[in-house]
């Protein structure tokens, strides 16, 4: 009898261990699969290099009852050349039993190399207990440098602007000239003993001249950070796209920093190719 108690005995704590998994296994929300999404879509042709993707989660709601808006949370954890973590409140929307929905978060593949995605879910009443998990390896390709693609370049036109300084000092004489060309054209402003030889009255005197020119707009900027003496002359195209050369010449008491471009009349963007491997573990 003693023998038959112990078997007994033995039989129910085989019992357990066999079914326990199937109680602690249970999912309330189980996680299908991943989907990679570029943006923009990488279908573009000729498109710069995508640094982020929409990072889609697949989900069933295999409870039996209906899973409430933003009663879980979706933790993604990137471990690699763009290592980050990043959470997603969700659903969004009540998503009733047995029904699928896609969860997606935004995340940044900026660095080549390989990554490894984890993407896990559990219910905010329970944030300790992770319902279901899945693994996603991203490996991020850059092509070598090569030729410019020519097509791929994307020319913005834009203003032209050029700032000129005036008022490191020189020495001068009884009568003084500032000239500024552009494009073949010259500005010349003439000081005298009579007339103020500052470089703020000289520096408007000359954005007056070209102002009067229909292709330029000009303005006295003021002072630049840390050289209170000095003032800057700023000249703007007036049509987009069209370019100027420029040049400026001093015979007297100040002269000419070398002229700087602030911009450019044409915006040009160039892109090279990108791949994205992207492969998940069960789908």
């Amino acid at each position: 009898m003693r023998i038959l108690k112990s078997f007994i005995k033995q039989i129910l704590f085989f019992g357990i261990i066999l079914l326990s998994p199937i109680f602690l296994f249970s999912q309330d929300i189980r996680i299908d699969s991943f989907q990679g999404i570029a943006v923009p879509s990488p279908t573009i042709p000729d498109a710069c290099p995508t640094l982020t993707y929409d990072f889609g989660t697949v989900f069933t709601n295999t409870s039996a009852v209906t899973l409430t808006t933003s009663s879980a949370t979706l933790k993604i954890t990137v471990i690699g050349t763009n290592s980050a973590t990043y959470y997603a409140d969700m659903p969004v929307s009540d998503v009733q039993s047995q029904t699928s929905f896609t969860v997606t978060q935004t995340i940044s593949m900026i660095n080549p190399g390989p990554n490894t995605v984890t993407a896990e879910v559990y219910l905010d009443d329970s944030p300790g207990t992770i319902i279901d998990s899945k693994v996603a390896e991203i490996t991020v390709t850059r092509a070598a440098a090569s030729p410019l693609n020519t097509p791929s370049l994307t020319q913005t036109p834009r203003q032209q602007i050029v700032e000129i300084l005036i008022g490191t000092a020189t020495t001068g004489s009884s009568t003084e000239t500032y000239s500024i060309t552009l494009s073949g054209t010259t500005y010349t402003h003439t000081v005298t003993a009579s007339t103020s030889r500052s470089a703020d009255n000289i520096a408007t005197a000359l954005a007056t001249l070209i102002n009067a020119a229909a292709p330029f707009n000009a303005s006295n900027a003021g002072a630049p950070s840390g050289a209170a003496a000095k003032r800057i002359i700023r000249i703007t195209g007036v049509t987009s796209g069209t370019s100027f050369n420029y040049s400026a010449s001093a015979s007297g008491t100040l002269s000419f920093d070398s002229p700087n471009v602030i911009g450019g009349s044409q915006s040009v963007e160039i892109c090279s190719n990108e791949s994205i491997d992207f492969n998940t573990s069960g789908g």
